[in-house]
C-alpha cells in the first residue's frame, strides 16, 4: 500500500491483476475510470472475485453476480463498461478493506464475507452489488480505519 490516507490507483490495479492487464498505463483513479469505460479484461473480474472471498466457490458466486455463466462464456476477452464498473467498485472496496487490515488479504476477505450490524446483518460483499450499498460498506470501513465507534 501507498502512504496515502486510502488506497490509490496502484493498489486497485494490483487487485485487478496488475498493470500488464491494462490497455494503458494507469497512474490515477481517472485513468482507471477510463480503463473501465473501455472494458477491463475478464481476468480482472476473476482476480477481484478471488481477492474478495475466502474460497474458490465463493469467488465463482461473486463472479456470477456480476456476469452469469452463459454471458461469461460468450464474452471474448474484455468486459462491457457496466460489468467493468461493477468490477472496479468491488476492487475499490476490497482495496480499502485490505488497507484497513494492513494488507492482510485473509482478514479483508473475512470482513467482506461476515454479516455486519451496520449493514443490517448483511455481508459487505452482498451490499457491494449496488452503488448505495458500496457507499455503506465504505462508510463502515472508514469508521473502522479511523476508530469511530458505531
Amino acid at each position: 500500500m501507498t502512504a496515502t490516507a486510502t488506497p490509490d490507483a496502484a493498489d486497485i490495479v494490483a487487485l485487478l491483476g496488475g498493470q500488464i492487464r491494462m490497455r494503458h498505463k494507469v497512474r490515477t483513479l481517472l485513468d482507471l475510470v477510463e480503463e473501465a469505460r473501455a472494458g477491463l479484461p475478464k481476468q480482472s473480474l476473476t482476480a477481484v472475485a478471488v481477492a474478495a472471498t475466502r474460497t474458490p466457490a465463493e469467488a465463482v458466486r461473486v463472479r456470477r453476480q456480476i456476469i452469469p455463466d452463459a454471458t461469461w462464456k460468450r464474452r471474448a476477452s474484455r468486459l462491457r463498461p457496466a460489468e467493468s464498473d461493477r468490477t472496479l467498485r468491488l476492487a475499490r472496496l476490497v482495496a480499502l478493506a485490505q488497507y484497513v487490515w494492513h494488507e492482510n488479504a485473509a482478514d479483508a476477505a473475512e470482513f467482506m464475507a461476515t454479516p455486519h450490524p451496520m449493514l443490517q446483518g448483511l455481508t459487505p460483499l452482498a451490499c457491494s452489488d449496488s452503488d448505495l450499498g458500496a457507499e455503506m460498506v465504505e462508510a463502515v470501513l472508514l469508521r473502522l480505519l479511523f476508530g469511530i465507534a458505531s
